[in-house]
């Protein structure tokens, strides 16, 4: 109705027309704007950018306004609404032009030309709390390691090789039970990190317990405290209160470079927080465990330890799609060190040489309960020694998998065949994991280079 009522009084609406606001007198017409003259108001500036509406409307042209619209306000009129008059429409009068002075600022700075200016500084990792960062940059040779360990005699030789090797920067250690309790892992691990002088590392306690199974602790290889009584003072720090799970997962997303993660104990902190960050598998260059076997086993007659005590959480760790390296039985008692530099290294005045010497002369228990003969092995400090030195272990990429239910659970069956079987023939194999498995080691280098990593502190 109102537009209807318009046209009949003012007739159609005109092409162009547009709604000024309230003048000062409170007149207000619907108006043609007129066309801007020639040299006034162009639609694109300087360079052939189009301008902007709000600019171009603010070009200078003739401005018009109704006649007979006084220059004051109308006192009666509201504020701010528009008055209706009677009649028809006014004769239009030009209004003084108005210069629109300045132009329009960018809103953002001109980038300086490449070698101008100042640059940009790098960018620098937030250090968190807790988490300690790789000193060395990208082109660093250090290898970036977290050791997860049940700290007994040889992750004992382990954590000293990984906290003196100059080749591997140790990053942190997280605790599982699994050679003694979890409490006792930990004061264990605070300890020999103290006697290699290595107190900043962080470390962190993990699971107390496997997935599934109660805990199995390894007493009679490693005695109730897991060092087999040797007694070393107590750390001057705690655990770190994040947690295993916390503490891996921001070690990892803070390294510059992708860490290597080393269990040598049952591997149930990993396979925890690859199902709860799966995420930081991006991070892991990958994993190598010592524990399984190609052979026999030493829990069972086919599984070893670390993976019998829990078999489920190797099974994730091996599925995970993160590379895995195998360090097993059947390299396992390859590297050791002569009785008779193991006896010079205790008789020394080192405190860390001596504790090297005590921690290669323990000696397992056998199912007689006599002590077994001197073997000098380093036990899970090879695998270590192994990502130091991975020419002397000899790998093949095979099929793997890990054995679950009945007598062989915790079993690691590797497929070591050449020509294909009859359940590849008939469509019945099961999934394999292709996983890298040591089978040869030059034994007397590992030990060598053992020693050597030791040499600032071990005179052998």
């Amino acid at each position: 109705m109102v537009g209807a009522a318009r046209r009949r009084r003012h007739g159609p609406r005109r092409a162009g027309a547009r709604r000024l606001r309230p003048a000062r007198g409170g007149c207000a017409r619907r108006v043609r704007r007129p066309r801007a003259r020639r040299g006034h108001g162009p639609r694109r500036g300087p360079g052939g950018r189009r301008r902007s509406r709000r600019r171009a409307l603010r070009a200078p042209h003739d401005r018009v306004r109704p006649a007979g619209c006084a220059a004051g306000r109308d006192r009666d009129a509201p504020r701010g609404r528009r008055r209706i008059v009677d009649g028809p429409l006014p004769a239009l009068v030009p209004l003084p032009r108005r210069r629109v002075r300045g132009r329009l600022r960018r809103r953002h700075r001109r980038r300086a030309p490449r070698g101008e200016g100042p640059r940009r500084p790098a960018r620098r990792l937030r250090r968190q709390p807790g988490v300690r960062v790789s000193p060395g940059g990208p082109d660093s040779g250090a290898i970036p390691v977290i050791l997860d360990v049940d700290t007994g005699v040889d992750d004992a030789l382990a954590l000293l090789f990984a906290a003196r090797h100059p080749g591997l920067d140790l990053l942190a250690v997280s605790c599982v039970s699994g050679n003694a309790s979890l409490a006792q892992v930990t004061r264990n691990t605070l300890a020999v990190l103290h006697a290699a002088g290595a107190d900043e590392v962080p470390v962190a306690a993990g699971a107390a317990r496997p997935l599934i199974e109660r805990p199995r602790p390894a007493a009679g290889a490693h005695g109730s405290d897991g060092l087999g009584g040797i007694v070393l003072p107590d750390a001057p720090r705690a655990a770190d209160p994040l947690g295993a799970l916390d503490l891996m997962r921001r070690t990892i997303l803070a390294s510059p470079r992708p860490v290597t993660l080393v269990a040598l104990g049952p591997q149930t902190n990993l396979a925890l927080l690859l199902r709860s960050y799966p995420e930081v598998a991006a991070g892991v260059e990958r994993i190598v465990f010592m524990g399984g076997s190609a052979s026999v086993g030493n829990a069972t007659a086919v599984a070893e330890f670390n993976v019998w005590h829990d078999p489920e959480a190797a099974a994730i760790v091996v599925d995970s799609g993160v590379p895995c390296l195998m360090y097993g039985l059947d390299v396992y008692s390859e590297p050791a060190v002569p009785e008779s530099l193991a006896d010079a290294l205790t008789g020394g005045d080192d405190p860390l040489g001596r504790l090297v010497g005590q921690l290669l002369q323990h000696r397992f228990t056998l199912v007689d309960g006599r002590p077994a003969d001197y073997t000098g092995g380093l036990g899970d400090a090879g695998a270590v020694c192994a990502i130091a030195d991975p020419d002397a272990l000899g790998t093949a990429r095979l099929p793997l998998r890990v054995e679950l239910a009945g007598g062989s659970r915790g079993q690691t069956i590797v497929d070591r065949r050449t020509l294909f079987g009859e359940d590849v023939e008939h469509g019945i194999a099961e999934s394999w994991t292709p996983v890298d498995v040591a089978l040869t080691v030059d034994g007397p280098r590992l030990a060598r280079g053992y020693l050597e990593a030791l040499g600032a502190a071990v005179e052998a």
